[in-house]
């Protein structure tokens, strides 16, 4: 059965003024007689035949409803021939009726609903207040509950101006409140605010549009319909402003045809009413409010406001209400991981990553999973637990960046083996998705907690199954980008540790694991704009501090490499030794026997080949990459411990000299990634009909990068070609990697486009 409304309507006493024409004979009487009673009164002597005030109410149940309400409308005028019913009843009768069809008598109705009146401790309000009352239970006793609620809401007086501020208005809140918290699980709420003190609508609005599932309707005095007032992004409801930034960037890029897709299917309506379509460039662009409230928005996300949301986009398509709340739960304290990053230097990898993420993986899901809820699997079931394995796998594709210890078994090994990278960075950095994978594991039963009917904090082993968190361990392994993903594609091996079966191989019955692999790596690769780099305050504190700790670390390197025996090293650590003294001296690294050597040492030929080039350019650079390299290559061998069982009396010295070696150059290497993100302010995918034309089950997208804009033309044109190569060397280069069992799943990337910040024309950059 459907379920009934709770009205709640303030009363105001427009019922007692003087353009009521149809009173007048009768008004004086109650104006007369109402300062002398009280509450009980009036309602008693309402019932007394011949008395002045139930002479009134019978004017008032005399009237014909649908001649006063069809006086509204054009040329309506409330000074000659008004609507004499009071607004109250005006806009009660046009929430259930339109003006053409108002039946006399009001029918009856399954559930009845029910009515609360609140009124002020003002006798007019209350009289109006008990008329309305009797109107209700005479003429709408077949539609509405006889127990109409009455609520009269102390210091609501505004000839008190103390007592209404701080009484007053808190009162008449919190009662409203009280009801809707009442009778939300059993009433559709709907909260009129036409009648009562015109000052009290602006906080009554507020606060229903801070109640989810709330309707606030108003009549304007001269209108026939009621209107419901459009859901906006005020208080509580900034989180669903945040939570659907990405979809409001995307919307003015957007056809029409997308356009309205979103905002009838996607967009919560708080953020669909923030929209209006422009007819000559037939798209939709935020009305004047939805701009002022983004930037509103824009000025506060980096002060007390967190710009991430709560994290929950793409959890409203899971089927079962258990599994949606123990994910959110999980969520909630995944937002904290990243306490332990052991690699702050680099752009960001914690929360913001993870929204920009989730934003990307959504704008490629959501219009999907609108056409095809199920597209995940054979039912819901299924649909719902690779819905979490992805989301889940988004948040904790990177907490290997705070891992420092892995145990990895190869196919070869007999036992996993630890593997000891403290301290170096590059390591971490290099094997952060191996270290996920581990981690992962080693914590399945704590990160995967949620409250029980209890309300104790337990893993729910029916919800994150083994199962599920293995296929969750999977995908943050293979979202790297040297992942082998083909059959016939180079398996991974670094440091000893080798990754055999290809993502394709990896196909279970319940999780479809290439595909969820190849979304986390096409959303994780489109995360590539200036919010990794945080904020230009975030970035100078960060420069700040590694210039500090790259002063530290360069005297304790110096120090720990004076301390190495040299005799007891093999060949590449103490030419290493040689060729860090150089540097640090201020000598030149470009001599050919120099490159030879470490060609020599890692076999690695087109490393070199870059190094080469660094060379010819005689680049200010080519020393640090070479450091950086070296560095790089001679600590991966000592990992490896293949020739070090010989030093053991000098290898925590060794260790300590090469971690400090290790974070130096690793530090030293970050910002050429602020560089590239900083131009680049937004990375959108965009559903393409174009593309889609011919095909109905297939989805096709393009991509948007959206980049700053430059002072000048020659950083106007360096911006340009770091977007172009950004789109083409970065996202289009991880979509062609993934490239075949996306298409196997229908899944096209087929454009990328850029637009510079403020233009409306878009340039393709690749097709």
């Amino acid at each position: 059965m459907e379920k009934p409304n709770l009205i709640i309507l303030t009363v105001g006493t427009s019922l007692l003024m003087g353009n009521k024409w149809k009173y007048r004979d009768v008004r004086g009487g109650v104006l007369k007689n109402l300062p002398t009673k009280t509450e009980e009164s009036i309602k008693e002597e309402l019932n007394q035949d011949g008395g002045p005030f139930n002479n009134f109410l019978e004017e008032l149940l005399g009237l014909n409803h649908d001649k006063q309400i069809n006086k509204r409308g054009a040329g309506y005028n409330s000074e000659k021939d008004p609507d004499n019913l009071p607004a109250e009843l005006s806009s009660l009768y046009l929430f259930y009726f339109t003006p053409e069809n108002i039946p006399d008598p009001i029918p009856s109705k399954e559930p009845t609903d029910k009515v609360a009146l609140l009124y002020s401790p003002d006798n007019k309000c209350i009289f109006c207040a008990y008329c309305i009352k009797r109107y209700l239970t005479t003429k709408f006793s077949g539609m509405v509950d006889s127990e109409v609620i009455m609520k009269k809401i102390d210091g609501l007086d505004p000839k008190d101006k103390k007592r209404f501020e701080k009484e007053g208005m808190q009162n008449l809140l919190g009662e409203i409140s009280q009801l809707i918290n009442n009778y939300k699980d059993t009433h559709n709420i709907i909260l009129n605010v036409t009648g009562g003190y015109k000052g009290a609508v602006p906080y009554l609005t507020l606060l229903g549009m801070c109640h989810k599932g709330i309707y606030v309707i108003y009549l304007f005095e001269e209108s026939k319909a009621n209107i419901t007032l459009p859901k906006m992004p005020v208080a509580f409801d900034l989180f669903t402003w945040r939570n659907y930034r990405g979809f409001v960037r995307a919307m003015p890029h957007l056809e029409a045809e997308d356009a309205k897709l979103f905002l009838d299917k996607i967009l919560p309506a708080q953020i669909g009413g923030l929209f209006e379509k422009e007819r000559l460039k037939n798209e939709y662009r935020l009305t004047t409010l939805g701009e002022t409230l983004e930037k509103r928005y824009n000025e506060e996300k980096e002060g007390e406001l967190t710009p991430y949301g709560r994290g929950y986009l793409l959890v409203d398509k899971i089927h079962d209400k258990h599994k949606r709340e123990a994910l959110q739960d999980c969520i909630n304290r995944w937002q904290y991981l990243w306490l332990g990053d052991l690699i702050p230097e680099t752009v960001e990898h914690a929360r913001g990553h993870t929204q920009r993420v989730l934003e990307l993986a959504a704008q490629i899901l959501y219009p999907i999973l609108n056409k095809d809820e199920n597209f995940f699997g054979d039912n819901p079931d299924q649909t719902d637990d690779n819905l979490i394995a992805l989301i889940s796998a988004i948040w904790l594709h990177d907490v290997g960046h705070s891992g420092d210890h892995i145990m990895w078994k190869n196919d070869n090994n007999k036992k996993p083996k630890e593997y000891n990278i403290k301290g170096f960075p590059s390591l971490i950095r290099e094997l952060h998705h191996m270290l996920s994978w581990d981690l992962i594991d080693k914590g399945r039963n704590k990160l995967f907690k949620s409250r029980d009917k209890n309300n104790k904090w337990v893993r729910d082993p029916t919800i994150f199954s083994n199962d599920l968190i293995d296929s969750i361990r999977m995908l943050c392994l293979y979202h790297r980008g040297g992942m082998p993903v083909l059959h016939n594609t180079e398996k991974k091996a670094y440091v000893g540790l080798r990754v055999m079966k290809s993502l394709e191989e990896l196909q279970r019955d319940h999780f479809n694991i290439p595909l969820l692999a190849a979304l986390l790596r096409i959303a994780d690769g489109g995360d590539v704009q200036e919010e990794r780099t945080i904020s230009p305050n975030y970035r100078a504190m960060r420069n700040l501090q590694t210039d500090r700790e790259l002063k530290t670390l360069e005297k304790e390197e110096g120090e720990y490499r004076e301390k190495v025996d040299v005799s007891q090293l093999p060949d590449y650590l103490s030419y290493l030794k040689e060729t860090v003294r150089k540097y640090f001296d201020g000598e030149s690294l470009k001599r050919d026997e120099q490159y030879e050597e470490i060609t020599k040492i890692s076999g690695d030929t087109e490393m070199m080949e870059k190094l080469e080039k660094l060379k010819k350019e005689n680049s200010d650079h080519c020393n640090d990459a070479l450091l950086d390299y070296l560095t790089i290559k001679c600590i991966q061998r000592y990992i490896q411990e293949a020739d070090l069982n010989d030093i053991r009396d000098t290898k925590i010295i060794l260790h300590n000299w090469l971690t400090a070696l290790d974070q130096y150059v690793f530090k030293k290497s970050t910002e050429p990634h602020f560089n590239k993100h900083s131009g680049i302010s937004a990375v959108m995918y965009l559903p393409d009909k174009s593309k889609a034309e011919n095909s109905k089950n297939e989805y096709h997208y393009k991509v948007l990068a959206i980049h700053k804009e430059g002072e000048d033309d020659g950083e106007r044109d360096k911006l340009i070609e770091n977007v172009k190569k950004v789109l083409t060397e970065e996202i289009k280069a991880e979509y062609e990697k993934v490239k075949k069992i996306l298409n196997k799943n229908h899944i096209y990337f087929d454009t990328y486009w850029m637009i510079e910040e403020g233009k409306d024309k878009m340039d393709r950059v690749w097709s």
